[in-house]
């Protein structure tokens, strides 16, 4: 047997393949694609076979190279990874019926693990393709309408998989919990350096989605937290020193106060990362453990490898009053230049510094652009009083050094701002074209948020980036406007049912199925009453369909629509009238008819009670339009 032969085996292998490698390491995707290629190439142009010792050298090599990627076979990648290899291999080996079986188990356990990383409604084409190919593979080449029997048998399926679905009790096993080493897919990192977030939202990954339940914010009131840099380097900030200790909850409301609640579905591949809406209270995990530290953000107690959801609470015009330390003033030496333009302004009230530091960012013509080029040793000069171009990390680097120098706490925050509207789905989107940075300062006794972005440009922060990036900054005809607003209608229409769909299969845990069960405890007459009926409805229904298609061949459907002519023509057809005399008689009526009746009277005759075989033609159905098409004229 060969394996390129075997058609629906190849391609629905190589099409979950393909699937996997997304969420799977760049090497194993190649060790891979490589064996498969020579094993075609070894079916199809003669190249030399490889052995099955050479096969089994290359399993423990692969087992070796797990093991130091991951230090374990357990976990969701280690597990991936060793499937897509081990089922590469045994393409090379395949050679009978025992390989195609043992390629068929393998090619459903790479389906069942695509949903383990995604759980978006976008693979689900792929899956079902994936899943007829290696049920269709497994039928015998004598098997009548092969497709037809798979769709049959998958439709019988249905109602034992969703009482699976619902009723199945919801378990962990212990070695899918297990986590591999995290490995982040979105860009987020608490470093920031000029580059680093121009590059990342020129990408437009998604990172989590978002719904409010009791208020609708502005794009201008979503920040989203994700870490607080304390280590200024000029335009570079990082993190530096303990900041693992918990939030000590100092934390004051103004009058002017709104409490924020909302859901959080958190795309895998952000690390520990959990981002909360300023300033936040409190945020709680469905099934992780969250701790709060200082500069009121969180952190997951497990790496997010998956979509998970977390529920958040958080106030706006609330503020953080935990007081600065000494590491809040420190600043890198400063040039000549920066250091004058400090002591202009150093001896100012904190007020008075804080107004002239805004009106330096807003008078000087900084030039806000994805592309500021790469600026050299003496960057934070050079930013702020020559080039004058940057990005978010540029401004909030530049002016929370500046504050610092000045006498005035200050760090940076990292995170995401903005976000884009679903009108379908009330959520927001926020991908990684919402990274952003800002600054926060701490006057009056409390930290208080300023965004240099705002400074600079401010349709920025008040559109969102990605309504930004598109209108502002691209230059578009009339037509291309509303073309442009017409695809992302259908994007946002596609986006909420996908977002429908994630959301009810992560909702629908185990407190959610205990309540159904009980539910269906207290209600077991009715529904018993209810699938009763059901079943009676799909019996008489088939039945009826039974009864009316049943043995219908094409003269039965051309006589029924001639039959139906006829009837409108007011010539209806009597109950013990044969078709031969009804078309005498409609050929009577209708001369031009007779042709074709003559026609079909022979061809029915030829083929029913002449042993004549020669099938239903279709110059008789077209014969019949023609004739009926001249009395209709």
């Amino acid at each position: 047997m060969k394996f390129s032969s075997q058609k629906y085996l190849s391609f629905s292998l190589i099409l979950l393949l393909a699937m996997i490698a997304f969420d799977s390491p760049i090497w194993i995707s190649l060790f891979s694609g490589l064996l498969i290629g020579y094993k075609i190439l070894s079916e199809t142009k003669n190249f030399p076979i490889i052995s099955r010792r050479i096969t089994t050298a290359l399993s423990i090599l692969l087992l070796a190279l797990i093991y130091a990627q991951f230090r374990t076979f357990l976990g969701q990648e280690a597990s991936t990874t060793l499937i897509m290899g081990l089922t590469a291999l045994k393409i090379v080996d395949y050679e009978n019926q025992r390989d195609h079986k043992y390629l068929v188990i393998l090619g459903f356990m790479l389906l069942a693990m695509k949903p383990l990383f995604s759980l978006d409604l976008y693979w689900t084409p792929f899956l079902f393709i994936g899943f007829f190919g290696l049920w269709l593979s497994m039928l015998s080449p004598s098997q009548k309408k092969p497709f037809q029997f798979i769709s049959r048998i998958f439709v019988l399926s249905i109602p034992m998989t969703v009482v699976l679905f619902f009723l199945f009790p919801r378990v962990i096993l212990p070695w899918a919990k297990k986590n591999s080493r995290p490995q982040s897919k979105t860009g987020f990192s608490e470093q920031l350096s000029p580059g680093t977030t121009s590059e990342l939202v020129q990408t437009n990954v998604l990172v989590f989605r978002t719904k409010f339940f009791n208020f609708t914010p502005r794009p201008n009131q979503l920040y989203w937290r994700g870490a607080v840099l304390n280590k200024s380097e000029g335009l570079s900030w990082k993190i530096e020193g303990d900041r693992n200790s918990s939030n000590n909850k100092n934390i004051i409301s103004s009058e002017n106060t709104r409490r924020i609640k909302y859901d959080v579905y958190l795309e895998p591949g952000n690390q520990t990362y959990i981002f909360a809406l300023e300033t936040p209270n409190s945020i709680n995990g469905e099934t992780f453990f969250v701790r709060s530290l200082e500069g009121s953000i969180f952190r997951s107690n497990l790496s997010l490898e998956k979509t998970f959801l977390y529920r958040g609470i958080s106030t706006f015009g609330a503020f953080d009053t935990t007081r600065p330390g000494a590491q809040d003033l420190q600043v890198p030496e400063l040039s000549s230049k920066v250091q004058s333009f400090v002591d202009q302004n150093k001896s100012k009230l904190e007020s008075d510094r804080i107004k002239a530091l805004n009106n330096f960012f807003v008078s000087s013509k900084f030039k806000y652009t994805l592309n500021p080029g790469v600026y050299g040793e003496n960057e934070l000069e050079e930013f702020l009083f020559d080039r004058k171009e940057g990005f978010c990390e540029h401004f909030a680097g530049g002016y929370a050094t500046l504050a610092r120098a000045m006498g005035i706490p200050a760090r940076v925050i990292v995170g995401f701002q903005g976000g884009a509207w679903n009108s379908f789905g009330d959520f927001w989107r926020i991908s990684t074209k919402d990274a952003h940075a800002w600054v926060e300062v701490y006057l009056e006794n409390r930290w208080q948020r300023i965004d240099p972005t705002a400074l600079v440009t401010p349709m920025r922060i008040e559109l969102g980036a990605e309504q930004f990036f598109e209108d502002a900054l691209a230059s578009r005809t009339d037509t291309q406007k509303n073309f442009q607003k017409m695809y992302e209608s259908v994007l946002a229409w596609v986006e909420n049912i996908n977002y429908t769909w994630m959301a009810f299969l992560i909702d629908f845990d185990k407190e959610y199925q205990k309540d159904l069960i009980q539910s269906i405890r207290q209600n077991l007459g009715w529904i018993l009453l209810g699938f009763i009926s059901l079943l009676i409805s799909v019996k008489i229904i088939s039945q009826w369909l039974l009864n009316k298609y049943e043995n219908t061949n094409e003269y039965q459907v051309l006589l029924r629509e001639i039959f139906t002519f006829g009837n409108k023509k007011g010539l209806p057809r009597s109950k013990d009238e044969s078709p031969e005399k009804y078309l005498e008689r409609l050929s009577g009526k209708f001369q031009t008819l007779r042709p074709f009746s003559k026609e079909f009277v022979k061809s029915y005759e030829s083929n029913f009670y002449e042993n004549k075989t020669t099938g239903f033609s279709k110059d008789l159905k077209k014969s019949w339009k023609k004739a009926k098409s001249q009395i209709t004229s």
